[in-house]
């Protein structure tokens, strides 16, 4: 999505905006209004401690995932259960779509 397009989605009085709504120099920058508010905070942090964009979006694609998984933003309730069974999920429909793909 081009970065106007994301300005333009973004909530004008959020408090994850900076004043440019650029990130870096300690600002979070802008984020995506649909993803949940634990990657929110996942991305600002990363990006005000100037960690990599690739590592960034990997770190949100997996607290996504959770979120989905869990049905719930709230990520301090988890127990380890609850996230033993998303790896286990997690590790067998990647296996899985490995399997597929190798027989495709």
């Amino acid at each position: 999505m081009a970065e106007k397009e994301k300005r333009a989605q973004v909530v004008k009085n959020s408090p994850l905006l900076d004043d440019d709504g650029f990130a870096g120099e300690g600002k979070p920058g802008l984020f995506d209004p649909n993803e949940p508010r634990p990657v929110h905070a996942l991305r600002a942090r990363m990006r005000v401690l100037h960690h990599p964009i690739s590592t960034e979006n990997t770190y949100a694609g997996w607290i996504s995932r959770l979120v989905k998984h869990l049905d719930d933003e709230n990520l301090e309730k988890v127990t380890e259960d609850a996230l033993g069974e998303f790896l286990t999920e997690l590790a067998i429909v990647r296996e899985y779509k490995n399997f597929l793909g190798t027989r495709m």
